[in-house]
């Protein structure tokens, strides 16, 4: 479902991309899977940018990033951030400024 959702993103089908991300997520959690959880919220939260729900999708990302951060996925984490950047950098102008989320994620990774 993941990579459904992915091939959802890439093609800007966002609502799709959410649905399946939706479906992912309840899997995930059901299986205790927290990396499928944190990749659930992250695309959950890609999909939302895209269709212009930015607060909502940016906290969404935050939350899978601090997931990645908490079960040492530094990787991932940083993947995340950077799809992230690139997200809030094509979406349309209301989107805070990319370092607003780079200060944050730095924050939370400190705390």
């Amino acid at each position: 479902l993941a990579n459904l959702a992915d091939i959802g993103l890439k093609t800007r089908d966002f609502p799709r991309a959410l649905r399946l991300s939706e479906e992912a997520l309840a899997l995930a959690i059901a299986s205790k899977d927290r990396s499928g959880e944190a990749l659930a919220n992250h695309n959950m939260g890609v999909a939302k940018i895209g269709m212009g729900r930015l607060a909502e999708g940016k906290a969404q990302v935050l939350k899978a990033i601090e997931m990645e951060r908490a079960d040492g996925n530094l990787v991932e984490m940083a993947q995340g951030l950077g799809e992230l950047r690139a997200w809030q950098l094509s979406a349309p102008r209301r989107a805070p400024p990319a370092g607003d989320v780079q200060r944050a994620a730095i924050r939370a990774s400190s705390e």
